[in-house]
Parts: C-alpha cells; structure tokens; sequence
C-alpha cells in the first residue's frame, strides 16, 4: 500500500513545491471487507489533502491489485493539516462535489470546480462559482450550510460559503454545448445520407429499408425513435454511504481483512495502525 501512494502522489506539485515531501503524514486503519458488497473499507488519517485525481489512481491500483474485491473506499479523516487554507479548499472542493452527486443532487455538476476565492470582511467567505441564475439561487439555500459544517467538521475552518453565477463563463460553455451539438447533427446527416446512398446503389430486391432509401426509414432516428448520438441517458445510482463525509456501511462488518488470504502482501496492514513518513 505505501508503495503503491508513493507511485500514485506528485509529493512536489500538491502544493507546488511549497511542502516539503518528507512533512506529509498519513496512517492506515485497518481495513475492513464487507462479505455482501465485496467493498473493502480503509480509514486514513493524513495531515494533507490527497488530490482527488490522485484518490481515483489510487483505488484503480488497489482494485487490480486485489482481483477479490468489487471496490476500495477510503474513509478519511483529518489532522496537524501542513496545508495552508487555500491548498485545502482547492484539493478538497472536489471532494464536496462528489459529495454533493453522491447525494443525488443534479446541481452538483453546475459548480464549476476549478475557481474559488475567500474574500476578507466581517464574515470571511468562500465563494464559489456555479453556471446559472437558478442554479445559484438553490446552492445557496440548500447547499452553502452543509459545506459550512464539513469544513468547520474537518479542518476546522470557520468560512461562509456563497454560491456566485459567472455569466460569462456560462454563457462560453452554452455556445460550445450548441456547438457541439450542431457539430453531431452535421455527422448524423452525413451519415445517413452515405447510408441511403449505398441503399439506391443495391438492386431493389436486396433493399431491407421498406424503399425508403435510408436507414432506420430515413428519419435519423435509431433505437425505437431515440435521437442517436451521445444523448442516451443515463441512470446513475446515487452512492448512500458517503466515506468522505464519515458514515459508514449499516450493519456489522462481515470480514476482518486480517481473516482473508489475498494473493498478495498485505503486512502493511497487520498493526492497527501504521505511519509512514515518505521518502
């Protein structure tokens, strides 16, 4: 497990060389498996934020070195931070999106996860950005006070949080989103018209179309009427149990990792609980 963080953490650019590498802290828990659900469940305390992009290399790591499971959660928990404010809010504000999805909020994907700013005054503020009128008006009534309580909970930071719409940016993702779709409406065409040119080249009888010389009767359409194309949607299960947020599985744990016999090394995890200091 060491081995595979040390290959997965850029120790330098986290904090863009500021911290040195041998500062950053973290412990394993003992990880436990949940026999039902094959998830393996590992809690960690660390003095820095893990990147998120960085979480997900990891858990890819761990799931194909351990063939058994059907996935890896990593329960965090937080302390003596080495991060400065703003290191944290930066590595952590995807970790509250996530958060937010997993709640099933469909507004989550409205935050744009790569600004914010804490502004100075008589209350200091985090303000975030998010695309849309409405969208502002509903994160700041439903959303601003849980992300309040989860940074004071766990970094013990005393922040208002203010949802902000940028205009401008929403209005620069709206035009590409329009073209992108005039962009797959032009291939779609194409398509079909090559289809349909192929079609009035075989003898009639071989035709298959109802003489309507195009696939699918010519309409563009595929799937009993579904417009083709990246439009299908999707059901996206939200995630009940939120580890970053601190709750766990319900029920009892159904395995103790220490009862299982993996088909590789796993002694980092034989002692409660290990420090590593890396370098």
């Amino acid at each position: 497990m060491r081995r595979l963080i040390d290959s997965v953490v850029d120790w330098v650019g986290i904090t863009n060389g500021r911290i040195a590498k041998e500062e950053y802290r973290f412990e394993l828990g003992q990880g436990v498996m949940h026999k039902e659900t094959g998830i393996l469940v590992v809690p960690m305390t660390l003095n820095f934020v893990l990147p998120y992009d960085e979480l997900l290399k990891l858990k890819a790591l761990v799931k194909s070195k351990l063939d058994f499971i059907e996935d890896v959660k990593f329960r965090f928990s937080f302390r003596d931070m080495v991060m400065n404010e703003e290191e944290i809010v930066r590595h952590y504000l995807p970790y509250l999106i996530q958060i937010l999805e997993g709640n099933g909020s469909g507004f989550a994907k409205a935050i744009d996860s790569g600004f914010f700013e804490i502004r100075e005054g008589e209350h200091r503020t985090l303000v975030l950005h998010c695309f849309g009128k409405t969208c502002e008006e509903q994160l700041n009534e439903t959303v601003s006070s849980q992300f309040e309580r989860i940074l004071l909970r766990n970094f013990g930071m005393r922040l208002k949080v203010l949802f902000e719409n940028d205009h401008e940016e929403y209005q620069e993702k709206a035009e590409v989103f329009a073209d992108d779709i005039r962009e797959e409406l032009v291939q779609i065409i194409e398509e079909n018209n090559q289809k349909a040119q192929e079609a009035e080249a075989r003898p009639a009888e071989d035709r298959t179309d109802n003489g309507s010389g195009a696939a699918n009767g010519g309409n563009g359409f595929a799937n009993n009427g579904n417009f083709r194309g990246n439009w299908r949607s999707k059901k996206e299960a939200p995630i009940k149990d939120n580890f970053i947020m601190g709750r766990g599985f319900t029920g009892e744990p159904d395995h103790d990792l220490m009862g299982l016999e993996p088909p590789w090394e796993l002694s980092s995890w034989k002692a409660s609980f290990s420090r590593w200091s890396p370098g």
